[in-house]
């Protein structure tokens, strides 16, 4: 009791001393101003990450995570969704359309492949999450009557707890957990470089997009190490997956568009060169450059 009122009579007289020193209260309001100042950006991040409206709160609320990715590829969330790609690419390539997995992930969705400190990555983020907010509204409707926005992604700067074992460590490029998921799954990708006509694709054409990140995005690599080719997988790498019949018909089920950036100066701008990409079955027209409207 002695200790308290010794420690709170030392506080006592540190406060009439403020008060009766004249030069030390406008220091302290000074101090306190640039507290606060200083201060700020670190509330806004509290608030955004409180709030999920942070950089990349919405990629992370649809995360397929990597956490104990090993190179066995059937292990994470991340290796069972590539797993149903690959599965439901080999369906469509034997034509057997009616045996495609859609009740794992659905019908038609994103698939974003990002990674933290990546303007790019945060700016398509921002235009995904004003397509999902604003879904039905003003020119952001699909044009398939009754479809819903989905979309799953992967944190290619993730990092896992196994990243420091050393059967990974001694593979030089493979202590990522990232690079460790796309070795396991290498196959999907190259063979999405065949069975796919990329270079012929609506977009890359009507848009006059060069090769170089679709055959990065392919891992496509004439070294007979494919961890060379890893480190340039291009992020943002947003795709869409499509298995709806429209896109049966017209022969671009599965994983058939994929843009390396989102194009756009608004949320607004950004969400409508999304909703196109979604629409890319609809009827040809100039003002989406994901339909074939060269013909």
């Amino acid at each position: 009791m002695v200790i308290l009122k010794s420690i709170g009579a030392f506080f006592v007289k540190i406060w009439h001393w403020i008060k009766e020193t004249a030069w030390v209260q406008p220091l302290l309001i000074v101090g306190a101003i640039f507290a606060v100042i200083f201060s700020i950006p670190y509330i806004t991040q509290w608030v955004e990450g409180w709030s999920g409206t942070g950089a990349y709160s919405f990629y992370e609320a649809n995360l397929l995570t990597l956490e104990g990715q090993t190179l066995s590829g059937d292990v994470t969330p991340a290796d069972r969704f590539a797993n149903v790609l690959e599965a439901n690419e080999e369906k469509i390539a034997e034509g057997k359309y009616d045996e495609i997995d859609t009740e794992s992930y659905g019908e038609k969705f994103f698939f974003v492949v990002w990674k933290e400190d990546c303007t790019a990555c945060e700016t398509a983020e921002s235009g995904l999450r004003y397509l999902s907010d604003n879904w039905g509204y003003y020119d952001l409707i699909p044009a398939i009557s009754g479809e819903s926005f989905k979309m799953y992604t992967i944190d290619a700067s993730q990092e896992s707890a196994n990243d420091d074992d050393k059967e990974y460590t001694d593979m030089g490029t493979a202590p990522s957990a990232f690079n460790r998921w796309t070795i396991a799954h290498i196959n999907f990708f190259q063979q999405l470089n065949t069975d796919w006509d990329w270079k012929n694709s609506n977009y890359k054409v009507n848009e006059s997009i060069g090769d170089d990140d679709y055959l990065k995005f392919f891992i496509d690599t004439d070294s007979d190490d494919p961890t060379t080719a890893l480190g340039a997988f291009p992020v943002p790498s947003i795709c869409l997956v499509d298995y709806t019949q429209e896109a049966i018909d017209q022969g671009v089920a599965g994983l058939r568009e994929v843009v390396f950036s989102v194009t756009g100066d608004t949320d607004q701008q950004r969400a409508s060169f999304l909703m196109n990409m979604w629409n890319h079955t609809e009827t040809p027209s100039a003002s989406n450059p994901f339909t074939d409207y060269r013909n």
